[in-house]
Order: C-alpha cells, then structure tokens, then sequence
C-alpha cells in the first residue's frame, strides 16, 4: 500500500481500475529503485536515474514536455510524478527519450548488437499487471451504449455473425484522446471458413462509429454459441490467474513467431457463456507503436497457427472458455488492453 496524493492506494490485489493499477507499480518502481540505493549507501535524491524512455511513453503519459496539448492515455512506469520531479532537477538521464521503438532499433543495428536483441519484443513496464483484466461484481452497460452499439451492429455487421457487447471494459485511443470502454465480441464460424477481410472491416467500423466500444475480440473456437450472452465474474491479480496467463501467453508467443509482427501477447479476461475466465490474443503490425493494426490472418500468420493455438488451449486449460483474437487497430484501441 502506498500514499498518492494523500490517499493510501493498494494492495494490487485488491485494484480493478487500471489507472491506478499503473500508479502503484510505477511508484514501487521508484520505491525498490530507492531501496537499491539507499543499500549502496547512495542518497537516492541525489542519484541519477538513468532509464530507456521513449517518446511513445511520454506522449501516452500526457507529458507536457514533449506536447502543449498532450492527453494521457495511460501512466507509464518511467514517468510517475516522482520521475517527473527528478527529471525537473536534472537527475534522469534518458538518451532515447525523443526516439520511436523503431529509431531504436535502427540504431542497436547501427552498433552491431544482435538481431535478437535488436527486434526484441517489448514488454511492458507493468508487466501482467495490465496483461490481466480485473473485476468485481457485473459491470453496467448503460441504454445509451446499448443503443449506439446495436445501431452500429445493425449497419455494419452482416447477419450470419453473432455480436454482443461484453460487460468488460478495456483502455483505448480515440480522437487523440483515452477512451474506456466495452469490449465488443463478434462469433461466425470460428476458424472454419472465416471471411478475414470481412471481419477486419467489421472490426474497423463497429468501433468507429459508436461511443460504447473501442476495442472487437473475434471468437476462434468453433461450437461457441453467444446467444445465452456473455457474463462477467470477479477477478483480482493472484497467482493462480496469473500463471494461467504465463503458461497461455508462452504457447501464444512460441506459436506465432514471425518476423511480420512486431508484438504478440495473450490477455485474461473474467468474461464467458459457459465459464468465468477467456484469453484474448493480440498480434500487432506496427513500426512506431504510436499506429498499428492487428496481423491479418492469411498475410501475416497462417490459419494452421491460430488451429494448433486453440486446439492445445482446449486440451490443456479446460478453465478457459473463449478463445479470441483482438481484431482492432490502434486506433481506436491500444496495443496493451489497459
């Protein structure tokens, strides 16, 4: 538990809402970075923090050091208040801070540092923090977002889909500015006989036109059935969840290793029909990470990957209910769910 701005905030396993999920990580960042120190005899207020911050980073944390108008999307761990305030004493050294992921990346090449590393996959400074969609009780979708959400449906999704708004609420960019709002579940024939250029588009319109979602999930396994509507249970961080989500993550991660996608996650959602947990995979197109789309099925990874994915899913995590895949584009929707 920590103080922020004269209120206690924590544990993490008690969190839901995301923002403050990032403001306490970040400020234990500094915390144990201040215990380091302090066991090196340092005085922490007058050592310099150096960190790998990038431009990104700044702008999604509405830094209005790098924008007059920046908005913040979401807190970033390297610039908390505490950062910020060292920064303002000169005491943070960041060589890249003015640099997209690419820049960097073009220059690790410029200095002969291995492939390996130069292309390697970000993770982010929360870790699974924000990898794992937290709840309690069942979310309220208000009549004005299930109305502007079925005249979207109506015009954009053809009838031979099944699409529902899911009780479940995710971080988003929209208009240059954060959005949170509900997940949108669109359910055909899972991986048989999927339109990939159809359900692409869906996914772009949908969320583009109504204020009630910003992010789309296609359901992948096949037998799934959304009519009986999608419930949302209870879930805190801990640790059973946790390394569920690390074993699912890994199989993602290894199964869709290709040099087309620029990051590849798994996210776990407290949503189902028949169960209380899903897995939502994101795969990202992208060179900045300021854009990006999702890798298109097909171009970019194989159906045979995305079968074998499901198929070892259902074998070997039987708590797992949907299996989806995230079909949106940033924008609307961020890379990372929260």
């Amino acid at each position: 538990v920590i103080e922020v701005d004269g209120k206690p905030l924590g544990p993490l396993t008690s969190l839901i809402d995301p923002e403050e999920k990032r403001a306490l990580i970040g400020n234990m960042f500094i915390k144990v970075t201040a215990d380091a120190c302090k066991e090196l005899n340092l005085d922490f207020s007058k050592t310099y923090l150096a960190q790998g911050t990038l431009r990104p980073d700044l702008i999604e944390s509405g830094n209005p050091d790098v924008s007059g108008y920046a908005n913040k999307i979401k807190t970033h761990h390297n610039d908390v208040n505490v950062v910020r305030e060292a920064r303002a004493r000169g005491m943070v050294v960041e060589t890249n801070w003015d640099w997209h992921k690419d820049e960097v990346r073009q220059i690790a090449r410029m200095l002969g540092i291995d492939e390996e590393i130069a292309s390697r996959q970000p993770f982010p400074g929360p870790g699974l923090g924000v990898r794992m969609i937290c709840n309690e009780g069942e979310p309220v979708i208000s009549d004005e977002d299930r109305a502007s959400f079925d005249k979207a449906v109506a015009e954009f999704v053809p009838d031979k889909y099944q699409v529902q708004i899911a009780p479940l609420r995710s971080v988003g960019v929209q208009g240059d500015y954060r959005s949170f709002r509900h997940l949108s579940v669109l359910n055909g024939s899972g991986l048989q006989n999927a339109d990939w250029e159809e359900i692409h588009q869906i996914a772009r319109s949908v969320p583009n036109n109504t204020t009630a979602v910003n992010r789309m999930g296609y359901v992948l396994n096949s037998g799934k059935d959304l009519s009986a509507g999608i419930k949302a249970h209870t879930m805190h961080m801990n640790k059973q969840d946790l390394d569920l989500l690390r074993e699912v993550d890994h199989l993602v991660t290894a199964s869709l290793k290709n040099k087309k996608i620029s990051q590849t996650f798994a996210v776990m959602c407290p949503i189902g029909i028949t169960g209380k947990r899903s897995v939502a995979i994101r795969a990202i197109v992208t060179n900045d990470f300021m854009t990006g789309r999702p890798a298109m099925v097909g171009k970019d990874i194989e159906p045979a990957e995305f079968e074998y994915i499901v198929k070892e899913i259902e074998a070997n995590f039987p708590e797992i209910d949907l299996v989806m895949y995230d079909v949106t584009g940033k924008p609307p929707a961020t890379v990372e769910w929260e």
